[in-house]
């Protein structure tokens, strides 16, 4: 409910139900919740809104992850030197998570949400999480494509989203920090030699600059 009216903005009761699939008596009821702990705020329209307070959601989640906001300002990098959909993700379990995400105006029309949740299967950003011994596969059972440029770099058409190719590249990371990975997403049709060359040029040089933030650069 708190994703819809992030996402949405000021929503109504009835859109809110009819959103989430859920009968108006339980969106009610969540609501009154929402609204007594204060995360959210109710206009003279009778529209939700997000109250200040959820920020400390953010704040805390950010606490427990000191080595992210660091690496933000390299997400804006990477997608003013792509001009291209850049992600963010770490790996947890069997799956990748977004953390972070940066689009453009001019760009894909469809990409996943920051939080979202998946097997690393389907991207180039979940290949790049993989150990060694890894071999994500498909929904026949069979491996994945994908390539790997001698840089690190990752490349794979996503199994996600028809059209669209993606190129990740993984980051060395200290051992009290979880397997993280930089990611490009971006229309295939517009993709071409030259294109593919910069922005594998870009990833390097992200993967770097972060290492040397996080510590674990070497120019071996």
């Amino acid at each position: 409910m708190l994703e819809l009216i992030a996402t949405e903005g000021a929503v109504g009761h009835t859109t809110i139900s009819e959103s989430l699939g859920i009968p108006k008596s339980t969106a009610s009821s969540l609501l009154k919740s929402l609204l007594t702990a204060g995360y959210i705020l109710r206009g003279e329209d009778r529209k939700f809104t997000l109250a200040p307070r959820v920020l400390r959601l953010s704040e805390g989640f950010h606490a427990q992850r000191q080595w992210l906001p660091p690496l933000l300002p390299l997400l804006d990098r990477l997608r003013d030197e792509t001009a291209e959909t850049v992600f963010l993700m770490e790996r947890r379990g069997p799956n990748r998570v977004i953390m972070a995400r940066r689009l453009v105006s001019e760009g894909l029309s469809f990409t996943v949400p920051v939080g979202d949740i998946a097997p690393l299967s389907g991207t180039a950003g979940g290949h790049a999480l993989c150990r060694p011994d890894e071999i994500p596969l498909d929904a026949q059972g069979n491996p994945e494509p994908v390539q790997r440029s001698p840089s690190g770099v990752n490349f794979a058409p996503s199994a996600i989203v028809p059209g669209v190719s993606s190129f990740a590249v993984a980051l060395r990371v200290p051992r009290d920090v979880p397997p993280l990975a930089f990611s490009v997403a971006m229309p295939e049709a517009r993709l071409t030699p030259e294109i593919r060359v910069g922005i594998e040029a870009a990833l390097v040089g992200i993967r770097d600059a972060a290492e040397k933030i996080l510590g674990t650069y070497s120019t071996a």
